[in-house]
């Protein structure tokens, strides 16, 4: 089966499509303690304890950062993401991990501590690299209701949007809602507060809403930026209200 792999830090305000995945899936486990006692009076008895935390592998290699591969998903180098998982190992912070078909199932998708992470080079100049992880679990992390009801619903990460009975919600793709346009990531929530580059023009989500910037002036980080009709940003031209932006986009005054 194609499928992709995806690893951000735990705000997930890095993410990742890692360029080189392992020709197999990775084997998921949970380890079972069940536990056998033995009695005088009638034999053998055996608890069955609940089973642990989601566990696996991930067995791979990662571009060097002067190495392009035709094959590679994505132009992601072994920098970026070595860095991005060692800054988690050293501060004690979880990773995100999402294993998505093509076909857009999803095999994996939640919070992961990490185990073990190893990395050597190779003869090539490569990052060959083995992580180990198990699943992270909030302690003060309430636990979500079963969704029953279509439209936009909101947890402690943000919103996304269910459109059948069947709980079935956008993920990775661009939606017109109630006229408006909404970008929503692999794991579904709707961006909001951020940029995003998609077929070569700068888009933003806003921040209160989630909804695309479209025919106005919005000011991020003390710079002014203008964003057309279908959302793109304007660069190093006139707006329709006379003002010259640079080739970053932001006015220049």
């Amino acid at each position: 089966m194609e499928y992709d792999i995806y690893i951000g830090n735990k705000d997930k305000t890095k993410v990742y499509k890692l360029p080189i995945i392992p020709e197999k899936l990775p084997e998921l486990t949970k380890a079972i303690q069940n536990e056998e006692f033995e009695t005088w009076w009638d034999g053998k008895y055996n608890f069955i304890e609940k089973p642990g935390l989601l566990e696996f592998s991930l067995d791979c290699w990662l571009p060097a950062k002067n190495h392009d591969y035709n094959f590679a998903k994505s132009t992601v180098k072994a920098p970026e993401v070595i860095q991005l998982l060692e800054n988690a190992r050293d501060n004690a912070e979880c990773i995100t991990i999402v294993i998505i078909g093509s076909d857009g199932s999803i095999y994996v998708s939640d919070k992961f501590s990490i185990e073990s992470f190893k990395y050597k080079v190779n003869w090539e100049g490569d990052y060959e690299y083995s992580l180990s992880v198990k699943k992270y679990r909030d302690a003060d992390a309430e636990i979500p209701a079963t969704v029953q009801k279509t439209g936009w619903l909101q947890d402690s990460t943000g919103w996304w949007y269910v459109y059948d009975a069947n709980n079935n919600y956008y993920r990775d793709c661009w939606q017109k809602i109630d006229g408006e346009w909404y970008s929503f990531d692999f794991q579904g929530y709707a961006r909001q507060n951020t940029w995003l580059q998609d077929g070569g023009y700068w888009y933003w989500l806003k921040k209160d809403s989630c909804k695309m910037a479209r025919n106005e002036w919005v000011w991020v980080d003390g710079k002014s930026y203008y964003f057309g009709d279908l959302g793109g940003m304007y660069a190093n031209c006139y707006t329709p209200d006379g003002y010259w932006v640079g080739s970053d986009g932001a006015w220049i005054q």
